[in-house]
């Protein structure tokens, strides 16, 4: 993924979806290390065709193996981009207070 899709948040979620629906503006909380990994991780699985067709919690499952195997530096470069994720959140939320459910 380019490092604009990879850090901004999905607007075709289904949980931006539902929030669109019922008129709600409610910001999403902004992604960490592990998210950022899975949705690159996964947007290059669909590239490649690899696991198509596998369910979306197995292939869950397959990358946070792939996560707890990965070297560390390439873990360090997706704290990074989570730091910086936050950043981009902050400018685009700056009303966001977390308050869990």
């Amino acid at each position: 993924l380019d490092i604009t899709t990879l850090l901004n948040n999905s607007e075709t979620s289904r949980r931006a979806a539902k929030l669109r629906r019922e008129g709600k503006l409610e910001a999403p909380r902004p992604q960490n290390a592990w998210i950022l990994y899975r949705k690159d991780t996964n947007a290059r699985f669909r590239q490649t065709g690899e696991h198509e067709g596998k369910k979306s919690s197995l292939i869950s499952k397959i990358i946070a193996e792939m996560w707890e195997k990965e070297r560390e530096e390439v873990k360090k470069m997706f704290f990074v981009l989570a730091k910086w994720a936050g950043y981009v959140h902050k400018e685009v939320n700056d009303e966001y207070r977390y308050s869990p459910r």
